[in-house]
């Protein structure tokens, strides 16, 4: 009997230290997972990337051509009211100084809905596009449109030694600001502010906004988002409102937030604007997600706008070359 119970003592140990061995062993693969952190190997980068590409693809608007160009319709009330609207159309050509030509025109067609044409003209000389960091000539063109739906858009850039590109649009609307309630334009992003004071850049109030519309940070790391709002509630004494702004960063190859923040006003305008900067220095190479989310306090409507980007290591854009 004595012997029975030694033998079950010494099954009951071994199990209990198997398990214990099982136990830390598990302990100590967690812990060298957590030292490593989110350290990706190239592999799980290279299929994040070709995941979250498509969002950021579907996010920017590039014309067809012999030429990389990026384009964007930004509409904005106007100082003339809600009817007649600032139509701001803004290009972005890559590896400008690697371009021959010496002058470009600038052609917008389209249609309203009483088949009304327009079509406008636009010269530039080749010194009055501005070159940004990144190589980019950056520059926009703005005239008014009533607000209401075009179709049959076509939108070209023409240069004088053969260079060009365009894209047909079957149709836009622009924003209708007639009805009284809350709402906000689209969301530009930057990587530079008040750093030109050129006629071809538009000026609100005191900020004269540069945009990116590749959407690419890689040796301009600052990166800066704009929008504006419109018919925030206000009260009826003062005719003030007031608004929060909460606005994130992913980085979507890990699915994890590395920033975000909330802004609050007061006793402010029914009309105004949003802008913010970040230095992203630091930050990985990788697909980035922009969530914005703008509340209008006084009637508790809440809107949100998500923007895609990218930040690339300026030696990698080398070697793709």
């Amino acid at each position: 009997m004595k012997k029975y119970f030694i033998i079950l003592f010494l099954i009951f140990n071994i199990i209990f230290i198997s398990a214990q061995d099982a136990e830390n062993s598990e302990k100590n693969n967690s812990e060298k997972k957590e030292k490593k952190g989110n350290r990706l190997t190239l592999e799980e980068y290279n299929e994040g990337m070709k995941k979250y590409k498509k969002f950021y693809n579907n996010d920017t608007q590039k014309l067809k051509g012999n030429i990389d160009v990026y384009y964007k319709i930004f509409d904005t009330m106007s100082t003339k009211g809600y009817i007649n609207l600032n139509v701001n159309l803004v290009f972005e050509i890559l590896d400008f100084k690697k371009l021959k030509s010496d002058k470009f025109n600038i052609n917008f067609k389209a249609k309203d809905n009483m088949d009304f044409k327009y079509n406008k003209n636009f010269d530039f000389k080749r010194e009055e596009i501005y070159v940004n960091k990144e190589g980019n000539g950056v520059f926009i063109v703005d005239f008014k449109l009533e607000k209401g739906l075009y179709k049959d858009i076509k939108i070209s850039v023409n240069g004088n030694k053969g260079e060009n590109a365009s894209i047909d649009i079957d149709e836009y609307k622009l924003i209708d600001l007639s009805e009284e309630t809350t709402k906000i334009s689209d969301v530009i992003l930057m990587n530079s502010l008040n750093t030109v004071r050129k006629k071809m850049f538009f000026r609100r109030n005191k900020y004269f906004i540069v945009p990116t519309l590749s959407q690419k940070y890689i040796k301009n790391r600052n990166f800066g988002f704009y929008f504006e709002y419109y018919h925030l509630h206000t009260d009826a004494l003062y005719n003030e409102g007031d608004y929060r702004v909460k606005y994130s960063l992913t980085y979507m190859i890990t699915d994890q937030e590395i920033y975000s923040k909330t802004e609050e006003e007061e006793n402010v305008g029914e009309n105004g604007q949003f802008l913010a900067f970040l230095n992203l220095s630091s930050a990985p190479q990788g697909i980035y997600k922009l969530y914005i989310e703008f509340q209008d306090y006084k009637s508790d409507k809440i809107i949100s706008r998500t923007k895609y980007f990218i930040i690339e290591n300026e030696n990698k854009n080398n070697e793709d070359k």
